[in-house]
């Protein structure tokens, strides 16, 4: 989302799917996802502006939670994917 809260590019789709097992945290324990896209290069340039905000849904909600945490992450080759959420920041 830019700094008025619109939509930069496509939503993201699901990598490797969209169902799984569920997911047990203690409290106060993070809950990871990676949103993956490829590099600029690979793109040819062809990169999102950067965001200054993301949203995300939360597995089994309706209602986004917002970040301004976004790591600097871009959209490029109209490709944006995100992983299954998972306990572990290693890669799923």
């Amino acid at each position: 989302m830019d700094a008025d809260g619109k939509q930069i590019g496509k939503a993201a789709t699901h990598a490797g799917g969209t169902s799984g097992g569920s997911v047990t945290l203690k409290p106060g324990q993070p809950l990871h996802a990676q949103v993956k896209t490829p590099n600029k290069g690979v793109a040819d340039g062809n990169c999102d502006a950067k965001p200054t905000k993301i949203k995300v849904y939360p597995p089994n909600n309706t209602a986004t939670l917002t970040s301004t945490e976004t790591a600097g992450i871009r959209a490029c080759a109209n490709s944006l994917s995100v992983t299954k959420v998972s306990a572990s920041a290693s890669p799923s």
